[in-house]
């Protein structure tokens, strides 16, 4: 980005450019390297449960000029972006969504308004990735939690069973039934 007595004059890749000394400012962007940034906290969810979350953001830088003129700290404004979509997210979804199957969905929806507010703010960066890394109950509770993950897969286990049970046990009484009929 070339700025000449502090104005903006143009944006220019990589290579061989003129400059005037003291009457241009280079600030060099590099818009390849994806970045990343991380993100860690304890949110609620929507049935008043507290859950920590760590999360990674990629990224990389779309608009040179705007990362670099139309706002102050872009990298910064990101983080706290982050942190806002992702509490809006978990604050919409119940617990057991977000520490089982609905993590992949919370990432889709967290990178689509983290995405939206980037471009809303002019910050010239594009999130390219949003990954969960981890989402647990808090320490405090997490031996409860843990027997209540139990107590279901013992209840799905108790339910596969009874099923296969009743598979086995009922064509064995229709076939005894059937040739109690035909005696009579």
């Amino acid at each position: 980005v070339v700025l000449r007595f502090g104005k903006y004059l143009e944006t220019v890749g990589p290579g061989l450019q003129f400059k005037l000394p003291l009457v241009d400012a280079i600030e060099k962007v590099d818009v390849t390297r994806v970045r990343s940034s991380a993100t860690r906290g304890h949110m609620l969810t929507e049935d008043e449960n507290i859950v920590e979350i760590n999360l990674s953001v990629q990224y990389v830088v779309k608009d040179p000029k705007a990362f670099v003129l139309d706002i102050r700290n872009a990298e910064k404004t990101l983080d706290y972006a982050t942190d806002s979509a992702l509490r809006h997210e978990v604050g919409s979804a119940e617990l057991y969504q977000v520490l089982t199957e609905g993590r992949s969905i919370l990432a889709i929806r967290t990178l689509k308004r983290l995405q939206e507010s980037m471009d809303f703010y002019s910050s010239g960066l594009q999130v390219s990735k949003v990954n969960i890394e981890s989402t647990q109950a808090p320490k405090e509770v997490q031996d409860a939690f843990q027997d209540v993950q139990r107590a279901k897969e013992d209840e799905q286990r108790v339910k596969e069973e009874a099923e296969a049970y009743k598979n086995k046990v009922v064509p064995e009484a229709r076939g005894y039934a059937q040739q109690i009929g035909r005696a009579h």
